[in-house]
């Protein structure tokens, strides 16, 4: 039976390969299931949880080794991967890569459609009010390149195993499971350290989901990188026949082209996007100056010494941001936002008088004009205040001391005095100005604050 068996396969009339029925399918799903369920128990603090996460990963690892060493055998051993199966495995791989672009896709929509028309419960800007954007030319810029880098090798080594240098291949991959792996470091460290978590808001959970999920990615296709090295080792991979490696080296391609559009929009444009958002400060200038100028000497025909020096600084800081006026958005969601608005309460909603209601559930920028989450662009102007402040201040400091030997002695020891005072004027000039101090599109005073001069003496 065992021996016609055998003379069937060899004797096929096919280049295809009929694969023999395997258990590996159900019982990977199995793992699956128990790592979802044993993860989401753990998290929720049922007994159990742990163990049944530990228990469904366990068998995951289990099904990933026995199922790809039955695929090498049939690849390598039993020469059942024919150039038709290859290109077959080509295109199925092509679709699953295909398959995680819209994974991804969905990612990168969330955090656009979140950017680019933030609504007011996360402040009207982007990032949302308390979130601290990292920094992209630290850690993400790093990691950059050594994605970039291991993208290189990983091509290294694919044009060696094409040549036949099994060296420069094996070089080539170690390089990039090293560079892999330090990618993966510096990604849990910057975690560790991020000034926010997944809870904080739509800027947390979309930034969180899709660089850790770009991590996990990672972390599989060093799984793939490193079986491939592995491979290599035992000779499995020829110039002609190699499409295992072809695969990884695919895939981590993918997965350096993600990470490329994650530091692009999530890391750079959308630190940029924080910086020009409403709340932030498009002037702030300090300008600070000083001079002083002093003498030492003895007073004309005395024996008395004096220091006297004469100290006098400027300080104009100048500032100017945008937020939103909380007058201002009370009144727009009681039907009197717009610039033109009466804000009389009759006139609640009436847009012939310029008063509409404004949706906090709905953007000027999503929605169509008519629909009930259309915000006009003149009530969004409205809620939206340009504020700032000049603040000036000038100090004049005159410094005299007067000092000299007496005529007594303690304990053998001269006796000196020192005596003197200083004149201080100290001159302030605080200047607010903008929408926070007229709610209503009402002019603003200017408001001068002067310190008083003050006369001091000093005795030492």
């Amino acid at each position: 039976m065992n021996a016609s068996t055998i003379e069937y396969k060899n004797n096929q009339k096919h280049p295809f390969h009929l694969v023999d029925p395997s258990p590996w399918p159900l019982v990977a799903s199995i793992g699956g299931l128990g790592m979802t369920f044993g993860g989401v128990m753990y998290m929720h603090n049922y007994s159990g949880g742990g163990t049944l996460f530990l228990t469904g990963f366990t068998t995951t690892i289990f099904v990933m080794y026995t199922w790809w060493k039955d695929i090498v055998r049939e690849g390598t051993y039993e020469g059942q991967h024919t150039k038709q199966v290859q290109q077959g495995l080509r295109w199925g791989m092509i679709l699953f890569i295909v398959s995680e672009v819209m994974f991804f896709f969905a990612f990168f929509w969330a955090f656009f459609h979140s950017s680019l028309a933030p609504t007011f419960d996360i402040g009207g800007v982007w990032p949302p009010e308390g979130i601290e954007v990292l920094n992209p030319w630290e850690v993400p810029l790093l990691n950059t390149v050594l994605l970039l880098s291991s993208g290189a090798t990983v091509t290294w080594a694919h044009h060696a195993i094409v040549a036949g240098s099994r060296k420069d291949a094996f070089i080539g991959l170690v390089l990039t499971v090293i560079l892999a792996a330090f990618f993966t470091l510096l990604q849990a460290f910057e975690y560790y350290t991020a000034p926010f978590t997944i809870s904080d808001s739509v800027y947390g959970a979309t930034f969180f989901m899709a660089t850790g999920f770009h991590g996990f990615h990672v972390i599989i296709g060093t799984i793939f990188l490193t079986v491939c090295t592995i491979r290599l080792v035992y000779h499995h991979f020829t110039r002609e026949h190699h499409f295992g490696f072809e695969a990884a080296a695919w895939y981590w391609h993918f997965v350096d082209v993600v990470w490329l559009f994650l530091f692009v929009t999530i890391y750079w444009w959308g630190r940029a996007k924080a910086i020009e958002g409403p709340s932030a400060v498009f002037q702030n200038q300090n300008d600070t100056s000083r001079w002083s100028v002093g003498a030492r000497g003895n007073l004309p025909g005395t024996d008395l010494g004096f220091d006297a020096s004469v100290t006098y600084s400027t300080m104009n800081n100048k500032y100017r941001y945008y937020d939103i006026v909380s007058e201002r958005w009370v009144n727009a969601v009681n039907g009197l936002g717009g610039t033109q608005c009466t804000r009389n309460a009759a006139d609640a909603g009436d847009a012939s008088k310029g008063c509409y209601y404004y949706n906090v559930f709905g953007s000027h920028l999503t929605a169509a004009p008519g629909s009930p989450l259309h915000n006009s662009a003149d009530e969004i102007d409205y809620i939206t205040g340009d504020m700032g402040a000049n603040t000036s201040r000038s100090l004049l400091v005159f410094d005299f001391i007067m000092n000299g030997d007496l005529e007594w002695e303690i304990d053998g020891n001269a006796v000196a005095f020192a005596t003197g005072f200083q004149y201080r004027q100290d001159d302030v000039s605080n200047k607010n100005y903008g929408d926070a101090r007229c709610a209503d599109n009402k002019p603003c005073q200017p408001e001068l604050h002067f310190l008083p001069m003050t006369l001091s003496l000093i005795h030492i």
